[in-house]
């Protein structure tokens, strides 16, 4: 091994061989039933009212501004949410990229909210799910169901300034919160040291085949 890929293998050792960080990219999945709605542009197709839906919600919880107080957790910002998306009828539409993240976790309730908005569309997304008594630590998995439900997709179109798609998403619903994969530290090590090591087997093939052309 080259003293190059030495230090750099002894880098990756320390980056990521310390304690764990308190943040984490968590996985929210709501499941439940459609109440109410319209769909004028097909995003779900038609006559939605009692179709089940799946809502994901994937963030970072150090991703925005984070506050922790004895009664609960918050964060919130550009940088929070992931990726949100909404499943009915086997048809999915993804928030684009949410400029505005947050999930809250409080003694009485747990909400997720994400928006889009590039001036001529908002996505709105957003569920609460009160009465559950989630986790007060962002970071930890868990589940719940049932509970009082406040929960709407919503597609606004500034040109006709009307809602192309707004559903209302009622109870009963189960909610399941994990962690999402990541690579282990010594995995994360391991990638480095195979790309250098791949880098270092081009560039020999190359002065090979350049000493046999000489």
């Amino acid at each position: 091994m080259t003293s190059g890929l030495a230090a750099a293998a002894a880098a990756a050792a320390m980056m990521f061989g310390g304690s764990a960080a308190s943040a984490a990219i968590m996985i929210a999945t709501y499941t439940g039933t459609v109440s109410s709605g319209v769909d004028k542009i097909g995003m779900f197709g038609s006559s939605l009212a009692g179709e089940q839906f799946k809502a994901v919600f994937k963030y970072d919880t150090d991703g925005g501004v984070s506050d922790i107080t004895p009664t609960g957790a918050h964060a919130y910002g550009p940088g929070v949410m992931l990726d949100a998306y909404l499943e009915i009828n086997g048809l999915i539409s993804h928030v684009p990229s949410a400029y505005y993240g947050s999930v809250q976790q409080s003694t009485a309730d747990v909400q997720h909210l994400s928006i889009y908005d590039d001036g001529a569309f908002q996505t709105y997304f957003y569920i609460g799910l009160f009465g559950v008594s989630p986790p007060l630590d962002l970071t930890e998995a868990y589940t719940r169901s049932s509970g009082e439900t406040s929960a709407r997709w919503a597609k606004y179109n500034y040109s006709t300034g009307q809602y192309d798609v707004e559903l209302n998403l009622s109870s009963p619903t189960s909610l399941a919160v994990t962690t999402a994969a990541v690579p282990e530290p010594a995995t994360w090590a391991m990638m480095i040291l195979g790309f250098g090591l791949a880098g270092v087997g081009i560039r020999d093939s190359r002065r090979r085949r350049e000493v046999a052309l000489a």
